[in-house]
């Protein structure tokens, strides 16, 4: 599954070179003011960033960091397909991107669920323990 996290580095990446050069594409074109544009280029650092790590952990064993990682970008992805269908009401606008989230969201939990992690060394028994 390397390919899951090469092809979501270069997604996510050239979202955050947009995010750095011209923040107002974030914004479908509206102008931002000095706080937005601001907040827009610290998204794209971040954003750039984590495609970095996931370039770098693409090659890396499967391990319950690596799982948790992957949990977590299911989670960005799944958050922004929510984001545009009920509180932006915007899929219809951006179907391809909308849908290009939805396949990563889905893409990584299945990585997750699917991963051969012996179960003495599986993140959710620790953390489940942890809650008891």
């Amino acid at each position: 599954m390397k390919v899951l996290f090469y092809m979501n580095a270069m997604f996510e990446f050239g979202t955050s070179l947009f995010a750095m050069m011209k923040p107002s594409t974030l914004s479908d074109g509206h102008q931002l003011n000095k706080s937005g544009k601001i907040y827009a280029r610290r998204m794209g650092y971040l954003l750039g960033a984590f495609s970095i790590s996931s370039l770098l952990i693409a090659t890396q064993p499967d391990t319950p960091a690596k799982h948790m990682y992957a949990l977590s970008w299911s989670c960005f992805h799944f958050g922004v397909v929510i984001d545009r269908i009920f509180l932006q009401n915007e899929m219809h606008k951006k179907l391809i991107n909308s849908t290009i989230h939805a396949l990563f969201s889905i893409a990584f939990a299945y990585y997750t669920y699917k991963g051969n992690i012996p179960m003495h060394m599986s993140w959710k028994q620790k953390h489940i323990a942890i809650l008891q």
